[in-house]
């Protein structure tokens, strides 16, 4: 519920976006595995006015070989999940928010967090293992391989991440269990790339043409993420992740704090889940409220979703809406 012509404004009602991802996996050994995921998406409304979006589309999400002789050591090839914080593991369906980590409103480009592809991928090579059945994993990958200039060069991104109470085994995580487990983890993340930072410089008075600033990407990341059951009280959620980048970033700093909460009794045949988020940048300014109320059908593979969000982005520039959705997830 939002006017697309006046984002700050709750006079229009429209289908924002459908979404479709089709998964297929197998294995021609116990250690040789393969992962296909293709996404189809209608994409959003926009203004009267502005030129209509891409067609909706149909692509290859996921393509992923996976080598995997012991859990110490695995090495996944092709395209997949950039792995350096909680949030793009988790992916926006393994969130307690509609809207993923780091979009703040309708501000157009991707969201602010890490350097990838799209949805959150990229094409090249992870490394990555854990121990402890997955009470602490490491990830270190080289992606940006296929580029046929000669001065690119790999982006380089990694994380570890350490669980306290319940472990997270496999390569991906979720940032809100809903009772199913008991997690205290604290991770961190890098990425470096030498030559893929750009800031475009334009000198005073146009006295001369702007300059394309060139220099090495720095994205520094630490998240918290504690999902606890409290017995009879219910389930509680805390999380918070902070960004820091080089200069050159379009913000030097992100940070991101929310809370969630799941009632103990049920209602019909799910459980309420309220949630609330705050998210703000420095350099430049700006911030994010956003709450829901969760329906849980079945945990994130159920569920329905009611909420808000209002954003500023600076200069007067505001925006709210109301949020509807539904997701289900089949395995």
């Amino acid at each position: 519920m939002q006017n697309p012509s006046a984002p700050n404004q709750l006079n229009d009602f429209f289908l924002d976006q459908l979404y479709l991802i089709v998964a297929f996996r197998g294995q021609m050994a116990d250690w040789l595995k393969w992962q296909i995921n293709l996404n189809a998406n209608v994409p959003p409304t926009v203004p009267n006015g502005v030129a209509p979006p891409a067609y909706p589309s149909v692509g290859i999400q996921d393509l992923i070989a996976k080598v995997e002789p012991h859990p110490f050591f695995n090495l996944w090839m092709g395209r997949m999940l950039v792995a350096v914080d909680r949030s793009n593991l988790s992916g926006p369906w393994f969130l307690n928010y509609w809207l993923y980590t780091g979009f703040f409103g309708n501000r157009p480009g991707p969201p602010i967090g890490l350097k990838t592809g799209p949805n959150g991928r990229d094409d090249g090579v992870t490394a990555w293992g854990q121990f402890g059945g997955g009470k602490f994993k490491y990830f270190l990958a080289a992606f940006n391989l296929d580029s046929r200039t000669a001065d690119t060069r790999p982006l380089w991104s990694g994380r570890l991440v350490v669980d306290f109470l319940d472990p997270e085994p496999g390569y991906y995580n979720q940032s809100a269990y809903h009772g199913d487990k008991d997690i205290i983890a604290i991770g961190g993340g890098f990425q470096y790339q030498q030559n893929g930072s750009f800031l475009v410089v334009t000198p005073a008075m146009g006295t001369t043409p702007a300059v394309l600033d060139v220099g090495n990407l720095t994205v520094f990341e630490a998240d918290l993420l504690i999902d606890k059951r409290l017995g009879a009280a219910g389930v509680g959620t805390l999380d918070a992740s902070a960004y820091f980048y080089d200069e050159r970033q379009p913000v030097r700093r992100f940070y991101n704090f929310g809370a969630g909460y799941v009632l103990p009794f049920a209602v019909g045949p799910g459980r309420l889940g309220p949630a609330v988020r705050y998210q703000f940048t420095q350099d430049p300014e700006l911030t994010q409220l956003d709450g829901y109320i969760q329906y849980l059908v079945k945990s994130h593979f159920a569920k329905f979703f009611a909420g808000f969000f209002l954003t500023d982005l600076g200069g007067g520039t505001k925006q709210k809406a109301i949020q509807f959705g539904v997701q289900l997830i089949k395995l």
